[in-house]
């Protein structure tokens, strides 16, 4: 496939093999697959939400790799880079001398992605000035570049993403409520990794085999994988990816067997701020920390130091905590 990105900005999980279906249904599941599937044929725009690292920018890359435009470009541009004095000139470019500083002319995103996909990360990072101009692009594909008379046409399928409530935005008046119906016009959305324990170990064994090397054999202990799923991962699947990654760094390369304290170690050098899941959201905080606490007595067999290390408390606290309910293993 004729594939380019136009920019220089790196795409998560640039892997050859991340946007191959075996790792989009992990993130995606079979269901989003098949509808995102039976989208990539249409020429509507679509918005792909979800929370921060669970795949909408592989998703969308894979739309247009399955899509009629696969030989055209991709360019793919997050939304909070685009500056608000400039941004008019980002997405459509401008000619020589056409405001302070313009030295040169410069092609816009809508015309570099001509003939295939631009994909829009956190547009919801937009200003309200460049979503009306991009309203108006989705109209009839038709825009003017700052400084020239001329309108010109660009033949571009939009591909949105956005981690955030564009119904709470548009109400707050910070969204264009237009511009939200005809991105959604096409709609998906991925759930994020606390609520789905089978994407946890499917995931984190596909990374894992990512890590070993040719020939090589990796695998987790039932304690390590119990212990990943009982996180939050607020980053989802890309901070599960790092884990795993740096996990796989304490064991043989040639035979990966993959324990809680190798995940313990890897959670505290990559990502600390990792919390335990509570299984109610309406508990007090005081219950949610007792749920925490005896989860990680369980997943350790009651070892005081580990279950400590997971919750980042002292030990003091854990055993005051235990007495206090009188926990036995």
């Amino acid at each position: 496939m004729g594939l380019t990105i136009a920019d220089n900005h790196p795409v998560p999980f640039t892997n050859e093999r991340d946007s191959d279906p075996p790792f989009l249904n992990l993130v995606a599941g079979a269901e989003i697959l098949r509808r995102a599937g039976l989208i990539a044929a249409k020429p509507a725009p679509v918005l792909i939400e979800g929370e921060t690292g669970t795949g909408k920018t592989v998703l969308a890359r894979w739309i247009h790799q399955h899509s009629p435009r696969a030989t055209g470009p991709l360019v793919k541009r997050g939304c909070g880079e685009i500056d608000t004095g400039t941004g008019p000139s980002a997405l459509f470019g401008h000619v020589r001398g056409a405001f302070t500083g313009a030295l040169a002319a410069r092609v816009g995103m809508l015309e570099q992605a001509s003939g295939g996909t631009l994909i829009l990360d956190d547009v919801d990072y937009l200003s309200l000035e460049i979503q009306a101009a991009l309203l108006r692009f989705l109209d009839d594909g038709r825009f003017t570049p700052l400084g020239e008379v001329q309108e010109r046409a660009a033949d571009v399928r939009i591909v949105a993403t956005s981690n955030k409530d564009l119904d709470k935005l548009a109400a707050s008046g910070r969204f264009l409520p237009d511009l939200r119906a005809r991105l959604r016009q096409w709609r998906l959305r991925l759930t994020p990794l606390r609520r789905s324990p089978d994407a946890i170990r499917s995931l984190a064994a596909y990374f894992l085999q990512l890590e070993a090397v040719e020939g090589g054999q990796a695998l987790f202990r039932q304690d390590a994988l119990d212990l990943l799923i009982s996180f939050d991962w607020p980053e989802n699947i890309r901070q599960l990816r790092a884990v795993v990654a740096n996990a796989a760094l304490r064991v043989s390369p040639r035979h990966a067997v993959l324990g809680i304290d190798d995940i313990l170690e890897a959670i505290e050098e990559v990502c600390p701020e990792l919390t335990l899941t509570s299984g109610s959201n309406a508990m007090t905080v005081e219950a949610a920390a007792e749920e925490r606490g005896l989860a990680a007595l369980r997943l350790t067999g009651f070892n005081i130091a580990k279950a400590a290390r997971i919750l980042h408390c002292s030990r003091p606290t854990l055993y005051r905590m235990i007495e206090r309910r009188n926990w036995r293993p």
